[in-house]
């Protein structure tokens, strides 16, 4: 996926997956998200979210990753908030799906301590 601008709707307007275990707004923010590839080779990717919560994302990527390996996932651009850096998050890749235009994951965040996007928009 290719780096653009990016789009969030304010958290009263997001519509919500209600079959997950918490919900996730349908929110598109400009993510990084760097690991290792399936061939062990690190990698770096602009995308976006395609949904968000307090302790998980989907997204999509060009680069094809393992179920259950750990990416760094970075806003680009934060709402401005004084509790919230622009640092890097680990999650682990709960699930994997191929699309005709690369890869749809769903990523859980380890650190649930460390705040991201989601508490950062409210």
């Amino acid at each position: 996926m290719t780096s653009t601008t990016t789009n969030c709707t304010p958290p009263f307007q997001a519509q919500f997956h209600e079959k997950r275990r918490e919900p996730r707004a349908l929110l598109t923010l400009q993510i990084e998200v760097s690991g290792f590839n399936r061939a062990g080779r690190f990698f770096t990717e602009l995308t976006t979210t395609h949904d968000i919560s307090d302790h998980g994302c989907g997204f999509g990527l060009h680069t094809e990753v393992n179920k259950d390996s750990v990416v760094g996932i970075r806003v680009m651009r934060q709402p401005i908030s004084e509790s919230c850096d622009a640092r890097r998050v680990l999650f682990q890749v709960a699930h994997v799906e191929h699309k005709a235009e690369g890869w749809s994951l769903g990523a859980a965040k380890l650190d649930q301590d460390r705040q991201w996007s989601v508490e950062c928009l409210m």
